[in-house]
């Protein structure tokens, strides 16, 4: 089968012509036979297995109001939005208030 399965919105029908394939049924048999052809199983028998069965608790961490605080008022007030979407205006502004819940997430 040619390694260039997808031509725009066409694909390979069962019968190895180029055609447009409207069945999703098709659609699923056709992609499955081409990504057969391409991958292959490897016999991981032999692979060396990791027990992970074994006990890695991570340690507690500990958050200190007085470090979220002083984190909170060292904002740079004048740069733009994060990623979560607030500005670091209004961090600052409610440190006082908002210390406490961020210290119990």
């Amino acid at each position: 089968m040619d390694h260039t399965l997808l031509q725009k919105y066409r694909i390979y029908s069962s019968k190895k012509k180029l055609l447009p394939v409207v069945d999703y049924t098709e659609k699923a048999s056709a992609f499955c036979k081409y990504f057969s052809s391409v991958f292959t199983k490897v016999d991981v028998s032999n692979e060396q297995r990791v027990n992970l069965t074994t006990d890695t608790t991570e340690p507690d961490i500990e958050f200190h109001e007085e470090k979220i605080f002083k984190m909170l008022d060292k904002l740079n007030v004048s740069k733009s939005r994060g990623p979560d979407g607030l500005h670091p205006r209004i961090l600052y502004e409610t440190r006082t208030k908002i210390t406490t819940p961020l210290k119990l997430i």
